[in-house]
């Protein structure tokens, strides 16, 4: 896809340097000139390297740690995004698969199945949906509250 780009850890998972690689060379470059930002994340051990969160600080970025085993309900990309991307990965696989008897998805051609299923759930609206879902924008406490004390209840 035009203007993408990848990096890679050696065990696959992301890492500190991979992190401070996104936040300086994706999230900055595209985000809103208007300061200060706030970034939602999750508690993963990546984020919490002392120069990037400077770095973070010194481009007045406000890094937020959401609770652990809550970014199912408070994540915006957990609640909308990601959650409608898989739905359309299976309906594009499920198409590729019926339009081409015999063949599989592949590292060459999995662009070629991943990029509509990626279009169809990167939608402006569906982003935004995400954000009102979790009650971050427009900011509303009690959905907040609501959704953890739900899932407080089956765990």
């Amino acid at each position: 896809m035009n203007g993408s780009r990848f990096a890679v850890s050696d065990n696959g998972w992301i890492d500190q340097e991979l992190f401070k690689f996104w936040l300086s060379d994706h999230f900055l470059p595209n985000a809103s000139s208007g300061r200060p930002l706030l970034l939602l994340l999750d508690g993963h051990s990546s984020h919490f390297e002392p120069c990037t969160i400077q770095h973070a600080r010194d481009c007045r970025v406000v890094m937020l740690c959401l609770p652990p085993h809550t970014t199912h309900e408070c994540q915006p990309l957990d609640t909308s995004f990601f959650r409608s991307l898989k739905s359309h990965w299976q309906d594009f696989c499920h198409r590729f698969y019926q339009t081409n008897p015999g063949k599989v998805i592949t590292k060459l051609n999995f662009n070629l199945v991943f990029k509509p299923a990626w279009e169809s759930a990167a939608t402006p609206a569906n982003l935004v949906n995400g954000f009102k879902k979790c009650g971050i924008y427009p900011f509303n406490p009690l959905q907040y509250r609501l959704s953890l004390i739900q899932v407080s209840l089956y765990i």
